[in-house]
């Protein structure tokens, strides 16, 4: 059995963003509060049915993927902006420690996000991008090609859809 959608899609979209804040966690680890979460990713946040592979970057890009001695092992909470306790994409990833400015990439987000978009706290939809690759010096993909699919809501535009602009 399958939710023909999710498998079509999900594969089609991956989001990103900066780590604006972090904190220690009441226990261990550290939370880590980024721009998509809840708005995003409801079934993600509200359900264990649709987990999805995250990914950490460094601030240049580079994947954070094995313990240094600047960057231990540590539990990762990863928070959404929304102003509630359900905006948590996961509460047990393991990464490297991560610092304000990482970024947080989470795969197989192409299908049930931008589709359920939530305003709640009035927040507006952001850019969606299409890009094609190509095989470039020794044999890695390279991006060759950057494009606006959607360009990101504006607040004008965010505040006609409650009847707030006329």
């Amino acid at each position: 059995m399958t939710e023909f959608g999710q498998s079509l899609n999900a594969k089609a979209g991956w989001l990103a963003s900066r780590i604006e804040y972090t904190k220690p966690a009441p226990c261990d680890g550290q939370i880590v509060l980024i721009h998509f979460g809840a708005d995003m990713c409801v079934r993600q946040c509200y359900t264990n049915q649709h987990e999805r592979r995250l990914e950490f970057y460094d601030a240049h890009g580079m994947q954070l993927s094995e313990p240094s001695a600047e960057r231990p092992l540590a539990k990762v909470q990863v928070a959404g902006p929304l102003c509630f306790q359900g905006d948590f994409l996961t509460h047990d990833a393991e990464a490297p420690m991560l610092l304000r400015g990482d970024i947080v990439v989470l795969r197989d987000a192409g299908a049930n996000t931008m589709s359920l978009f939530s305003r709640h706290c009035l927040r507006q939809v952001p850019a969606a991008y299409g890009y094609r690759t190509s095989v470039g010096e020794e044999g890695k993909l390279e991006v060759t090609d950057w494009q606006v699919l959607k360009k990101a809501e504006d607040l004008e535009s965010g505040s006609r859809h409650w009847g707030l602009c006329d």
